[in-house]
């Protein structure tokens, strides 16, 4: 059934051309600044959103917020790179070693457990995807305030949004994308359109959206490739008319607006086994090391059935032999991991492969043009923007940020605060 608008598309283009101009002859669009306070918030998460990705002729409307708030020119993920740590550290403004969630698979030792939070759910019997999550969420916190909160993601494993208390979101949809059968334009485009709906229709405050387009095209045909920059110019359209609804619905001036990447990714023409014949797993376990869980992208997390044989494990992969044959380009041992301080003691690998540029650990023959979760620049370097009331106008900050800052920043504005964060406050983005 057709989503209801309390708009019509009159009255919406015509407030959208009052505040948006679009030079001529080009593709860059202008924004007016935000003159209200922050009341509400919309958060898009864009799946694969490289820093390189954010070019105003492929992404005007995200290009034109960073240009009327704020674009962060050095802005990066945590490791390991994967989607879930890449949403659940902005929303909560701590890293995997805080919330206890690593990956969107990993093993714990606690429950003694795969855990897989995907299209797949596998927790702890009793227990939901929530009840992993060790700290409250931006979306807990805006509902303490009397706040409206709602997101939409992919797999039914982004119940851990809800937060520890489960009830973070007052709505909380999670269209499986494993079962989509059409392209994923047009996924995301379905999504937008209830995101849209819920701003102008139910009048929700704290709001997000995971677009997924940009990072499966990347998979399918390689980063550079026609088709990737196609995803980026649709998500950004989904984006330019989001912005539209609200200036229609007379919120534009009180939202504050992010626009970041979960992570990057990086160009994969080598594949090697992630299990099996002439695979790691494979190898040692032909040495007499079982290994009870491996995570594989471009980056492999090891978990040893017996934790014991993780320094002989090391020793057999660190070799000019082993390092060929399986695309290592460095161990993390349990000693180095621990300085890192990525991982929480339950969740920690027993050692962490880094891969050669260009490897994928995963099932052959592979067809994955591009992958992330590894230490690449290219897998952690994001685009960044916000924009609105609080939030400095025009500028484009130099330094090291992490997106995990954007929960406690959030937070700032709108008058609250995230008590368990570790990633500080953008200060230097506000007014």
């Amino acid at each position: 059934m057709p989503i209801e608008w309390r708009v019509s598309r009159a009255v919406l283009l015509a407030a959208a051309l009052s505040l948006a101009s679009v030079t001529t002859g080009s593709a860059q669009v202008a924004y007016k600044p935000a003159q209200g306070t922050p009341k509400h918030v919309v958060m898009i998460f864009v799946d694969g959103l490289r820093a390189d990705l954010l070019d105003p002729e492929l992404a005007p409307h995200i290009a034109a917020l960073g240009r009327v708030g704020v674009r962060f020119a050095n802005a990066e993920v945590g490791f390991p790179s994967d989607s879930m740590p890449g949403i659940l550290g902005p929303l909560t403004g701590a890293s995997p070693r805080v919330t206890g969630i690593p990956y969107d698979e990993y093993y714990d030792r606690h429950y003694k457990l795969a855990i897989e939070i995907t299209e797949t759910v596998t927790v702890p019997p009793g227990l939901k995807p929530h009840d992993l999550l060790r700290v409250p969420t931006i979306f807990d916190a805006a509902r303490a305030k009397g706040l409206k909160t709602a997101f939409i993601s992919k797999h039914a494993g982004y119940e851990i949004l809800q937060g520890p208390s489960g009830h973070g979101l007052d709505r909380l949809e999670l269209p499986e994308m494993a079962e989509w059968k059409g392209p994923f334009k047009e996924y995301d485009a379905k999504n937008f359109e209830l995101l849209t709906s819920w701003i102008a229709k139910d009048g929700f405050d704290v709001v997000g959206l995971y677009a997924i387009e940009t990072n499966y095209a990347m998979k399918d045909n390689g980063v550079a490739a026609a088709e990737t920059r196609a995803a980026v110019a649709d998500v950004d359209g989904q984006v330019g008319r989001l912005v539209d609804t609200l200036v229609a619905a007379g919120r534009y001036d009180d939202t504050v607006f992010a626009v970041l990447g979960d992570h990057g990714d990086t160009d994969t023409p080598t594949g090697i086994a992630s299990k099996g014949d002439g695979s790691v797993v494979g190898f040692l376990a032909e040495k007499g090391i079982k290994v009870a869980k491996v995570t594989a992208d471009d980056v492999m997390l090891a978990w040893l059935a017996d934790s014991s044989q993780a320094q002989q494990a090391v020793a057999l992969l660190d070799t000019p032999d082993s390092k060929a044959r399986f695309g290592i380009e460095r161990i993390l041992a349990s000693e180095e991991l621990k300085r890192m301080q990525d991982f929480a003691d339950d969740q920690m690998p027993d050692f962490v492969l880094l891969v050669k540029p260009g490897v994928v650990y995963t099932k052959l023959p592979s067809k994955k043009k591009a992958e992330h979760g590894g230490a690449f620049d290219s897998d952690r370097k994001v685009a960044f923007v916000m924009s609105g009331p609080g939030v400095q106008s025009g500028i484009v900050p130099e330094g090291k940020v992490n997106v995990f800052s954007l929960g406690p920043t959030v937070a700032k504005l709108l008058g609250t605060s995230l008590p368990d964060a570790t990633a500080p406050v953008l200060t230097e983005a506000l007014r």
